[in-house]
């Protein structure tokens, strides 16, 4: 089974990975959405340790005028509970 032609390299990577970790017959999307979410995951992750949760709103004197919680923030969380729930559908054993 090859992974999708849109696929970014890590995404690949991840998919071959994949491929000796599930058991059973695993349906291609759910593979394809496995290594998307984690990706996902993965890249908002890394943009919140780069930024922090909170986004400072100023204004133009640069005085703060809000804060608001990072919308990465969400993408994290949600992209990692599909990850957990995608998880036991493809029956991953080990870690990857």
């Amino acid at each position: 089974m090859k992974p999708p032609e849109y696929f970014t390299d890590e995404q690949r990577s991840l998919w071959e990975k994949l491929l000796v970790k599930v058991t059973g017959n695993p349906l291609a999307t759910d593979l394809e959405a496995y290594c998307v979410e984690f990706s996902r995951w993965r890249e908002a992750e890394e943009w919140l340790k780069a930024n922090g949760t909170e986004i400072l709103i100023r204004d133009d004197k640069g005085t703060v005028k809000n804060v608001i919680t990072s919308p990465q923030l969400r993408i994290a969380r949600d992209a990692m509970s599909a990850v957990q729930k995608l998880s036991k559908v493809l029956r991953i054993k080990g870690e990857l």
